[in-house]
């Protein structure tokens, strides 16, 4: 929209749009002519009719809705564009709304540069086109598979110093980017329990040596200035909702002595049991419940409670863990406990789990089994884990991107790499493909240099930070990420998508979600365009066309609501929270208290004649 920037922000460079302007769309959108303001402005005074949300809707009409939102500001990368946010200016994404019934929603970002570009689409009884090149993907949404409980990133310190260390509204905004309904809508995030590889330096919550009681924990720096705050701001506005989970990769050394665990095994386990339960008392204390919990980050690489040996793990649940977290109210039901949480082929999955879940003492306090996306031929472990206990959830907890040593301490991250796009939204297809529930990044943010990290080394990140420039960068999986975290909202289903001929570097996959909505996410990574046509039985067929290197996200929905007046509301209104009422003098009145108040959606763009 606004041309490619490749200059520095100090100057005024006329590809940018300046503040003011920017501003003015973000809260008067429909300043169309000043005849129009004053009508906009009259209507804002006065108790909306039925009449008057029709002028709006009708002024709506005349609006491209792709124009809403700030396009991104692109500079040139490794082999595509990169997004540039400033202090005054940054790219966002339009809030998701249902659509009327036949009507699909396209959202596209491709090497050549585009970035969630927007389509609208319709439904027909028959294909306009009827070649046999054309690629037919059809929806059966009666065979269902597991529930998707979201998808998301991790706040470690690394990522949340590099945010924090931008002005307060951008690094406000960082937050927005990733959790609010304007950027792309992570669900989960994962928080380790002190230090880990991705922090400046080693440290517990308690280093005073032979503090049994615990009585020296406490939260550092890192988590009162940094993680906290910023986990409640997105707690505060993800779309969502947010599920949290930690895991530890440091012990104290004074808990950890390998002669003590052996002379005194119990005593040390216990200790270590109740600094789970003091981490979780302290981080509800600044209002933060965790949904879930993993005994060990990476026991092959990081374990020093011999987590690397699963009975030891099994007998931890089992014996002190289990019961302390039950002792203090974080029973089964509102803790998920996962077990492994490796990713090496040194320490294979199936014999770790099994060791853990066959025993019944330890599986009455586990919920699940985590992962990461490093161990090879996990496809096929997770497969088995999940039809020998179809019980217990399956959870893809940390995936990274370009982790390595670098030869030059000076080696940059990478940006506008597209590979790392297609990258990850393939291995989430991939991942969901195998009863998978949840898919989580590994940081949300590092800095230009792929940093911090205690052990010099270095990562990519779908954010890059630019502490001295104050300005970050959204790379490829960024976007890729989001076509997935918008759109596919927690408790939605894996649905069946048969594909007539599955041409070479193309994926893809469908989700119903609890609105009733449909998503499907296609990824062609293949240097040809293809035409598809969707095959939804109950609607009709969509012919469209992906081109090459490009993902794309569709979105319909088939639900229709009615309000009390004799017309038919606007489809987006279905997710409002609805008037609570009680009966009044001659009309009811809406109760609204610390839990719940009903709400109403922003008004958007309808079809033509509604």
């Amino acid at each position: 929209m606004y041309g490619t920037y490749g200059g520095s922000y100090g100057s005024r460079d006329k590809s940018l749009p300046s503040k003011s302007w920017t501003q003015s769309m973000a809260r008067y959108p429909l300043i169309i002519s000043s005849d129009t303001m004053i009508l906009l402005n009259s209507l804002s005074r006065v108790l909306p009719s039925v009449e008057s949300t029709f002028v709006l809707n009708s002024a709506i009409n005349n609006i491209d809705s792709s124009t809403l939102r700030q396009q991104c500001v692109g500079r040139k990368g490794i082999d595509t564009q990169y997004c540039v946010c400033n202090a005054t200016y940054c790219d966002d994404l339009d809030p998701i709304t249902k659509q009327p019934v036949g009507t699909i929603l396209s959202f596209q970002t491709s090497k050549s540069g585009d970035r969630f570009k927007e389509s609208q689409l319709k439904f027909t009884k028959q294909s306009v086109h009827d070649n046999a090149d054309r690629f037919v993907l059809t929806l059966d949404k009666s065979q269902k598979f597991q529930k998707i409980f979201g998808i998301g990133a991790a706040f470690t310190d690394a990522a949340t110093i590099n945010i924090g260390s931008l002005p307060k509204a951008m690094s406000d905004r960082v937050i927005k980017d990733y959790f609010s309904a304007s950027g792309v809508g992570l669900s989960m995030a994962r928080i380790p329990i002190a230090g880990c590889d991705f922090s400046t330096h080693e440290y517990t919550y308690d280093d005073t040596k032979d503090d049994y009681s615990l009585a020296h924990f406490a939260l550092p720096d890192e988590d009162i200035k940094y993680k906290i705050p910023q986990i409640n701001l997105a707690k505060q506005v993800a779309q969502h909702g947010l599920k949290l989970y930690g895991s530890p990769w440091n012990t104290p050394h004074w808990l950890n002595d390998k002669q003590l665990l052996k002379t005194q095994p119990d005593k040390q386990y216990e200790t270590w049991a109740n600094y789970f339960v003091k981490f979780l008392d302290e981080y509800k204390k600044h209002g933060i419940e965790l949904w879930g919990l993993t005994m060990q980050n990476e026991p092959m690489s990081f374990s020093s409670m011999n987590f690397v040996n699963a009975s030891i793990e099994r007998d931890f649940v089992k014996k002190h863990l289990g019961p302390a977290l039950t002792k203090a109210g974080y029973t089964k039901d509102k803790m998920n406990l996962m077990v492994y949480d490796d990713g090496s082929e040194k320490n294979p999955m199936i014999e770790y789990v099994d060791t853990c879940l066959s025993d019944p003492d330890t599986a009455k306090y586990v919920t699940g089994i985590a992962f990461h996306c490093y161990l090879a031929n996990r496809y096929a472990a997770v497969d088995a884990l999940h039809k020998k206990y179809p019980e217990f959830f399956t959870f893809m907890t940390e995936c990274c991107y370009g982790f390595h040593k670098p030869d030059d301490p000076q080696e940059r991250a990478k940006l506008g790499e597209w590979s790392s796009g297609p990258g990850n939204a393939n291995q989430i297809i991939d991942t969901f493909t195998h009863y998978v529930s949840g898919w989580v990044e590994w940081n949300l943010a590092l800095n230009v240099f792929g940093n911090p990290n205690k052990d010099k080394k270095m990562a990519g990140a779908p954010l890059i930070i630019d502490v001295d420039k104050k300005e970050y960068y959204k790379n490829p999986q960024f976007y890729a990420i989001g076509h997935f975290s918008k759109f596919v909202a927690p408790d939605s289903v894996r649905v069946e998508l048969n594909v007539s001929k599955q041409p070479g570097g193309f994926n893809s996959m469908a989700f119903e979600r609890p609105d009733n909505a449909v998503v499907i996410v296609m990824v062609n990574d293949s240097p040809t365009a293809l035409d598809i046509t969707i095959n939804d039985p109950a609607h009709g067929k969509v012919d469209t066309h992906i081109p090459e290197h490009s993902i794309q996200s569709y979105h319909t929905v088939v639900v229709t609501k009615h309000l009390g007046l004799n017309c038919t509301a606007p489809q987006n209104l279905v997710n409002r929270r609805d008037c609570i009422a009680r009966k009044g003098k001659d009309s009811p009145y809406c109760v609204c208290n610390t839990t719940y108040c009903d709400d109403l959606d922003p008004i958007v763009k309808q079809p033509k004649g509604t």
